[in-house]
């Protein structure tokens, strides 16, 4: 945190000097742990410690029944597209683990393009379009980075807020699997744990409230994988077609790419979601130590962290495979 002090100095004062009356909290399209717990605890800090009137969005299609018993938990209503409030009644939009504006919400985008902007990530190819920019590529997660502002700043770190922060931890540290698992992380858990969190309790709030029709949809998946490059790269495709065939929703496939990296002797795991009625398809990417796919997918325009990263193609799958393909041979 010392290196940073400079950094939380300029948020302290960016929020002290805003004098507008409301502000809007969001994160990045689909929604992960590490967004959600970041967005929520930073909300905490706004209401409580500077006294400021704000809300947090997410959008509707991830807000599941996982992502809603987090903000039970947390006590903090959100609202969605379909909420009744004027969204041109904002004066300052938040946005925490995004790294471009073409991550906003599509939705809040269009409300919040002309409003000043503050932007907090630890995504290092982060683009920032904000007015301030907080961008710190070392942290395990952005939700450390929202723990350490808290701690520069007195705020009153309660169990709940601690929840929040560990939620980010869990998230983008693969549950302490990942190489971001550093011993920084395990002394802010520490930490948290003082507080009296309940681990046990939040990894079954976050794992273990899966839904039947994920695992159908995850035994589909399972059984399409594909092996390539003599067993180094994993892959498997995921119409949107099979998922509503299913009945399911984009959010339940959360996690699924996570399976291929488990298989022996494969370096590079690919999920294809094939959007057939945009003519799109969204790559998720995971590798192991050592491969950096952020110098893969930024040909494509896409980001994220060096083990776990996307991008989106325009075309048939035929066609942008191929065009991945190319790249992901340079490194496996």
């Amino acid at each position: 945190m010392e290196n940073n002090k400079e950094l939380f100095s300029q948020i302290d004062n960016f929020l002290k000097n805003f004098s507008g009356k409301r502000i809007i909290i969001s994160g990045h399209i689909n929604t992960d742990f590490d967004c959600l717990g970041s967005i929520l605890s930073f909300y905490k800090i706004l209401k409580e410690f500077y006294k400021k009137d704000t809300y947090v969005f997410l959008e509707r299609n991830v807000y599941d029944y996982v992502f809603q018993k987090v903000t039970e938990r947390a006590s903090i209503n959100v609202i969605t597209e379909d909420s009744n409030i004027d969204f041109n009644s904002f004066d300052l939009l938040v946005t925490l683990d995004t790294s471009d504006w073409k991550r906003v919400p599509e939705f809040l985008r269009d409300y919040t393009k002309n409003l000043p902007k503050l932007v907090i990530d630890h995504h290092g190819d982060n683009e920032r379009f904000g007015d301030l920019n907080i961008i710190i590529p070392g942290a395990a997660a952005t939700g450390v980075i929202v723990y350490n502002f808290a701690k520069f700043i007195d705020y009153n770190i309660d169990k709940v807020f601690a929840e929040l922060i560990y939620i980010t931890i869990l998230g983008d540290t693969g549950r302490f699997a990942y190489s971001n698992t550093t011993k920084e992380v395990f002394d802010i858990v520490s930490e948290l744990c003082e507080t009296g969190i309940d681990c046990s309790e939040i990894y079954r709030v976050l794992f273990s409230n899966e839904s039947p029709i994920k695992y159908k949809l995850l035994s589909y998946v399972l059984d399409n994988m594909e092996l390539l490059l003599d067993g180094k790269l994993c892959l498997f495709k995921l119409p949107q077609s099979i998922v509503e065939k299913y009945n399911a929703s984009k959010s339940d496939t959360e996690g699924f790419v996570d399976y291929t990296l488990k298989l022996r002797g494969v370096k590079i795991g690919v999920m294809a979601y094939i959007y057939e009625d945009k003519n799109e398809v969204k790559y998720s990417l995971r590798a192991v130590k050592g491969i950096n796919l952020r110098d893969i997918v930024k040909v494509f325009g896409g980001g994220g962290h060096p083990q776990a990263a996307g991008c989106r193609i325009n075309g048939a799958f035929e066609e942008t495979w191929e065009k991945l393909l190319k790249e992901i041979k340079k490194y496996v």
